[in-house]
């Protein structure tokens, strides 16, 4: 997958599964997603992990958008959990503060 292909891909695809199921060529291009494969986010307010979370972000943009970076924004808006990591029940309150 190129860098081309990887915005088309976002930009068109409506299906998580597939988009999970193409996680690693994601991965590739940005390694940082990585981190968000399977990271609990340890509360009550996401059904998903971290990664699925991401991309039912995405997912849920209008497609009729051209601009693909904002598909690429949508994936990437909670990268920098991780880094925050903590025990318990987390507020992130460092998060904005590390990105």
């Amino acid at each position: 997958m190129t860098w081309t292909e990887l915005l088309i891909f976002l930009q068109n695809t409506t299906d998580a599964e597939e988009v999970n199921e193409r996680r690693e060529e994601i991965a590739e291009w940005l390694p940082c997603v990585r981190e968000m494969f399977e990271y609990d986010q340890n509360n009550n307010y996401h059904q998903y992990d971290l990664w699925l979370h991401s991309v039912h972000t995405f997912l849920g943009i209008d497609k009729q958008i051209e601009d693909s970076m904002l598909y690429l924004a949508a994936l990437l808006h909670d990268a920098g959990k991780p880094a925050c990591r903590c025990k318990g029940a987390c507020n992130f309150s460092a998060y904005t503060a590390t990105y």
